[in-house]
């Protein structure tokens, strides 16, 4: 999904490689590319953005979390 809108918005298809790392995994078990060790560090980074973005919103079964309560964990 998210490839798909940065193919349809001219300034943000530079983002597609860093849209299509946010699957991939430390271990090399990820998607698209199965990428592991020192090839997946920006994978890493952008796992972590992704994560705290999906804690951080309001989701279909699930209510917002307060920043400092996902600090506290």
């Amino acid at each position: 999904m998210g490839k798909r809108n940065c193919l349809t918005i001219d300034k943000y298809k530079d983002l597609i490689p860093l849209v299509e790392l946010h699957h991939e995994r430390v271990d090399g078990k990820g998607y698209p590319y199965g990428l592991i060790g020192k090839e997946s560090e920006a994978a890493r980074l952008l796992c972590i953005i992704d994560s705290f973005d999906a804690m951080t919103q309001k989701g279909p079964i699930r209510k917002q979390s307060h920043l400092m309560k996902l600090f506290m964990k």
